[in-house]
């Protein structure tokens, strides 16, 4: 960025006084009868059992449920439904402020969607690795939970944008490999087919490998590491490679 953008000067501000991570996902919870007291008891297990994870260092600042059940009882409302209950929680400015965009209710006043923001404070954003054990462990706690159990759309979840590519972090390396297998494998076949001697795809599978190597061998000398623009390159790589390679057997042969 240039040194006079007020870009700079935003992230030098936010990295001097702030502890918080830029990582801040959402729990969310849907498609269950959130004013059932069983389910309550789910939700918040769920949020518990995510600030058990390393990279998470406190509970929730604001977890709506939990203010509720505070308001209730200090307001003596234990008489009323769930409905009315969230109705006068919600009157009051204070909590209408902080929770009126986490909760979604229909026509009735029923919860169909809510959600609660966590703080990944332990998760460095310049270690790979670091995301993607995350990632996982996120993953892990999401599915363990029992209204999670044989649904094929979880119904209690976190998501944060960051997460689309921390997959993409933690698939890339299986896909790369898979991708220049197949590249490499159909290349050679297009040697064996269409060059007009079959000993073509003896010296184009040997060479594209060999040059595919040195490839990588100086992207990593280079520290240039795998992301979305490196990834697509390594893919484009292959047909650009064995195109020296095929015409110069083609001409000899």
């Amino acid at each position: 960025m240039p040194s006079d953008s007020y870009v700079t000067d935003f992230f030098d501000a936010f990295d001097e006084y702030t502890v918080r991570n830029s990582v801040a996902p959402y729990v969310y919870f849907r498609n269950v009868d959130q004013a059932d007291e069983d389910m309550q008891a789910q939700m918040e297990t769920y949020v518990n059992d995510l600030v058990a994870m390393d990279a998470v260092e406190e509970p929730p600042e604001n977890f709506w449920l939990l203010d509720l059940r505070t308001y209730v009882e200090e307001e003596g409302l234990s008489d009323l439904t769930f409905e009315q209950q969230l109705d006068k929680f919600l009157a009051e400015p204070v909590y209408f402020d902080l929770y009126s965009g986490d909760i979604v209710r229909d026509e009735d006043g029923k919860v169909t969607t809510s959600r609660v923001q966590l703080n990944f404070d332990n998760v460095d954003l310049e270690d790979v690795s670091e995301q993607i054990d995350v990632l996982d462990e996120e993953r892990k706690v999401t599915g363990s939970q029992p209204v999670n159990k044989d649904q094929s759309t979880w119904k209690f979840f976190s998501y944060d944008q960051i997460y689309n590519i921390w997959s993409f972090y933690a698939v890339s390396v299986e896909e790369l490999i898979l991708t220049t297998i197949i590249g490499v494998v159909s290349v050679t076949g297009v040697a064996l087919i269409f060059v007009p001697h079959f000993s073509a795809a003896l010296f184009v599978l040997p060479m594209i490998c060999l040059l595919y190597v040195d490839l990588l061998g100086v992207m990593q000398w280079a520290g240039v590491h795998v992301n979305a623009v490196s990834y697509i390159s390594l893919v484009m790589s292959i047909g650009l490679l064995v195109d020296f390679i095929m015409h110069v057997s083609l001409a000899i042969l």
